[in-house]
């Protein structure tokens, strides 16, 4: 089992945008423990008295990070985050997976979700 937390970027109702976009991260269910536990370390390195006061957002800032990357990349054809986690997206057999293009107007987009699954057929 993994545990999955989502975000999304754009909006389907804001007419200016054309791309809407979720953005995830996926954590197996055997690595939260540790996960929790490296995170418990590291508030007890902010806050030695309290350190169960200290609270991590890291899920959700890196699911907003993806969703906002992709996004940008779409949407204003800004690579300069997207280049940053391009190489992170799962590759099987050629096609990257966790993100895909879902467009009907430009059979030879070059993007990387449409790149991979073309020259994979």
């Amino acid at each position: 089992m993994h545990l999955l937390y989502l975000d999304d970027s754009g909006s389907v109702l804001n007419r200016d945008e054309q791309y809407f976009v979720l953005g995830g991260v996926c954590v197996p269910e055997t690595s939260v423990r540790w996960l929790s536990h490296k995170l418990d370390e590291i508030a007890c390195e902010i806050d030695p008295q309290t350190p169960t006061q200290v609270e991590f957002h890291a899920a959700t800032i890196l699911a907003d990070h993806i969703a906002y990357a992709v996004f940008r990349r779409y949407n204003a054809n800004d690579l300069t985050y997207f280049n940053c986690i391009e190489g992170r997206f799962y590759q099987d057999g050629g096609v990257m997976h966790g993100l895909a293009h879902r467009q009907t107007y430009n059979d030879r987009c070059t993007c990387p979700a449409c790149l991979t699954r073309r020259n994979a057929r």
